[in-house]
């Protein structure tokens, strides 16, 4: 249904945890991707005659302030495996909750980092961290599996 002068979900509304763990409001931004390969297939004449599905992949970022990185690394000396790019994988959930709406719940499945990258120049006022990560689970927005898996097999 069409929200007419409602409030929408903004940053301020968003909750996020990366495996059991609350993220701070140091967290400046998070995106992800994610893409279903599909082909054409063809026979005779020149359109398709319909098409066939390939890999499903999903990635993303986290930007985040040198200080929430710090602790993020140090977690993972708690669980005794160093680093952020020796964590297992792990979930991300994201939930988007105002009172105007229903909550929106996003779940990025079997995360792992992959990259890092830092920047500083002279005038910041804060040292960004960006973390590159590999989705190599699903991503399931509010229930719906976006690689089409049947969410009831795992049950």
């Amino acid at each position: 249904m069409a929200l007419i002068n409602g409030r929408f979900y903004e940053w301020g509304d968003l909750n996020m945890m990366i495996g059991l763990s609350p993220l701070s409001s140091t967290l400046q931004e998070i995106s992800w991707d994610d893409e279903m390969q599909k082909e054409s297939i063809y026979g005779i004449g020149r359109t398709p005659i319909g098409y066939s599905k390939g890999q499903y992949k999903a990635s993303g970022k986290l930007t985040m302030l040198l200080e929430e990185y710090n602790l993020l690394n140090a977690m993972t000396i708690k669980n005794a495996v160093s680093g952020v790019f020796n964590m297992p994988p792990f979930n991300i959930t994201l939930m988007f909750a105002n009172y105007d709406e229903v909550p929106a719940v996003i779940i990025l499945q079997d995360c792992i980092f992959t990259k890092k990258s830092v920047k500083t120049a002279t005038g910041d006022k804060s040292v960004k961290v960006e973390l590159d990560f590999e989705i190599t689970g699903d991503v399931i927005e509010n229930g719906i599996s976006s690689s089409g898996q049947n969410l009831l097999e795992n049950l």
